[in-house]
Order: structure tokens, then C-alpha cells, then sequence
């Protein structure tokens, strides 16, 4: 078998441009389809190739959560306010959640977004499922870069805010725990305030969230692993194909979304055609020249197309060819597979 595939495939071709790896794709895909009727066994489906091919070309990502120091919020048992955490009324159950911001409230809202990974990752990767993102292999350094730039940017903007002294920024804000803390005592209490004893206890762990976060990452870490698409997986009750078709549908909407929405590119610190050649991995029309004048309006009328793509009720596979020939601009009428 091997020696009668050796004998057909062409010649390894040193492909340069888009146009040029695409015709050595389709010669290759010649040749097999030439050998597998000579033997007279099935041939292989050239979209589930294609889309193993492009599972390779990045990496599962997943975020770390516990290795990011905490949000800078004191956690304050209710009952050091005199109030059962938990009640029962029947049916119903009622539970209370004390937290003190350290920060005041800009300041937190500042240092949130910031460490908000999620929406970076927004930038640099794909879906494939819920709470699940791919990243291509030449947008990670990137992403890593990125990270690492907003990290610093954190750890400054905190040591600004908080000074080198934990235990004497903590101290500095008594007044708003203190008042913070009654007003909560106040909801379930006719009169009176809490304690100094109480006041002094949140300060103390508010000093210590902070002297923590100060030697701390404040973003967690990635990790980041191989996956595989398998189209012998495909079965009555198990199929590779809607995975894959999120993945293309995301891949699509991305580069449609970048030269549409003005605000794409906000807050990422990587120049915007180096970002859109890192996450080319389908060879989308567009990355050739995003800027070019009915670029926009042709993407605009492609996002409709992939709307109706996406609620056409045919199946994952299907879906995923007709994703494939909007990525690489063609008529509505043609298939990945012709």
C-alpha cells in the first residue's frame, strides 16, 4: 500500500503562497482519489483530513483559576455580626454573603477588568464548546505577551494604589470598613453597631489579602494541551462534527467581526494585521487585505450567510463545508468538496 501511494502522490512542492498550497492540496487529493479506485477501497474524506489538519495547527487553552491571587475583597463571616449565614422558612432558604471591598469601588472595577482573562482570551483564540478555546500555535506568543503585559500593568497600578505597607493601607481605610460593617449589622438589628473587636479582625485580613496579592500573580496561568479531531469517533450517539463546525463557525465570525466592529481591536496591545495573520489558520480572503475598500460590506452580507449557515438544520458536517467556502470566499453555489 505504501510503496502504490508512494508511486502516485506527487512530488513534495515547496508551497510559498495561499494559491499555491491550495493547488498542491487538490493535486494530492487527485492522487489518492486515483489510488483508492485502483485498490477499490473507500477513500477518505478530504473535509475530515482537512479539519485534523487543522486541529493540529493549535492547543486546547484552559485558565488556572487558583493560581491568580484572590479578588481584593475581605470575605466576613456573619455571625461576627450576630446573624445565622443560613435560614429555613419552609421551602425557602436564605443565605448571606459578607464581602468588603479594600479597594474602593473604581479602583476594584479597574483592577477586575484588567485580570479579566476570559475577555482576553476573546482576542486570541476560538470557542469550540462551552467554557472551552482553542488557540492557533502562531497567536500564542502573542497571547502569552499579552498576559504578561496586563500582569505587569496590574502588580503597578496596585502597589500605586496600595503602597509597600499592607498593614498601614488597611488601617487607612477604617472608616469605610467600619461604616460598610454597620450598615450590614443595620439590616438585621433594630439599633446598635459592631464591635471594634470585629472592625480590627477585618482590617487585620484585609492587611493580609493585601500583602498576599502583593507577592502574587494577579491573572492566572494557562495550560495548554493537545487536541485531536477523529472522524472514526463519528457513531449514532458520538460525533467529531459539531465541535469542528463551532471551531470554523468562530474562525469565520472572527475575521468578519474584526474588520466590522470598530472596536475589535480595543484594549489589545498587538498591531492588528499581526494579530489577523496569527489567527489565519483556514487561509480566510480576508487576511489577504482586511482593509481594502467592500471588504466590510462583503463581510457584513458573509455574517448573514453564517447566521443562515448555523440555523440551515443541516448536518454538522454540511454546515462545516458551507463554513469552509465562506472562509475561503467562495459563490454561494460551490462546495469545499467539488
Amino acid at each position: 500500500m505504501c510503496r502504490e501511494l508512494c508511486a502516485v502522490l506527487p512530488e513534495p512542492e515547496q508551497v510559498k503562497t495561499p494559491e499555491q498550497q491550495k493547488a498542491a492540496e487538490q493535486r494530492t487529493e487527485q492522487a489518492v482519489k486515483q489510488l483508492c479506485d485502483e485498490l477499490a477501497i473507500r477513500q477518505p474524506d478530504p473535509l475530515a483530513t482537512r479539519v485534523a489538519e487543522l486541529y493540529k495547527k493549535g492547543r486546547l487553552v484552559t485558565v488556572d483559576k487558583t493560581s491568580r491571587v484572590p479578588p481584593l475583597k475581605v470575605p466576613v463571616s456573619t455571625r461576627l455580626l450576630e446573624v445565622d449565614p443560613e435560614r429555613s422558612f419552609g421551602v425557602a432558604t436564605r443565605r448571606i454573603d459578607v464581602k468588603i471591598e479594600i479597594l474602593d469601588d473604581a479602583a476594584s472595577k479597574e483592577i477586575d477588568e484588567q485580570r479579566n482573562v476570559s475577555k482576553i482570551l476573546q482576542r486570541f483564540s476560538f470557542p469550540l464548546a462551552d467554557g472551552t478555546r482553542w488557540v492557533p500555535a502562531a497567536a500564542r506568543p502573542l497571547l502569552d505577551d499579552q498576559i504578561a503585559r496586563i500582569e505587569a500593568k496590574v502588580q503597578k497600578r496596585v502597589r500605586e494604589l496600595v503602597g509597600s505597607d499592607a498593614s498601614q493601607f488597611a488601617a487607612s481605610r477604617r472608616h469605610q470598613i467600619q461604616e460598610a460593617l454597620n450598615g450590614v449589622y443595620k439590616e438585621f438589628h433594630v439599633s446598635g453597631n459592631v464591635g471594634a473587636d470585629v472592625v480590627e479582625t477585618v482590617i487585620h485580613k484585609a492587611a493580609e489579602r493585601i500583602d498576599k496579592a502583593l507577592g502574587a500573580r494577579f491573572l492566572p496561568e494557562l495550560s495548554y494541551n493537545e487536541v485531536w479531531f477523529d472522524p472514526a469517533a463519528d457513531s449514532e450517539h458520538a460525533s467529531p462534527w459539531p465541535q469542528a463546525r463551532n471551531l470554523l463557525m468562530a474562525i469565520a465570525v472572527y475575521f468578519r467581526k474584526a474588520v466590522t466592529n470598530q472596536f475589535f481591536f480595543l484594549g489589545i496591545d498587538v498591531a492588528e494585521e499581526e494579530l489577523l495573520i496569527a489567527m489565519d489558520v483556514c487561509l480566510d480572503w480576508i487576511v489577504k487585505d482586511p482593509w481594502r475598500p467592500g471588504v466590510r460590506a462583503r463581510a457584513k452580507g458573509e455574517l448573514k450567510r453564517l447566521e443562515e449557515v448555523g440555523a440551515n438544520g443541516q448536518g454538522a458536517r454540511d454546515q462545516c463545508q458551507e463554513i469552509l467556502a465562506i472562509i475561503e470566499g467562495m459563490p454561494t453555489q460551490m462546495r469545499v468538496d467539488e
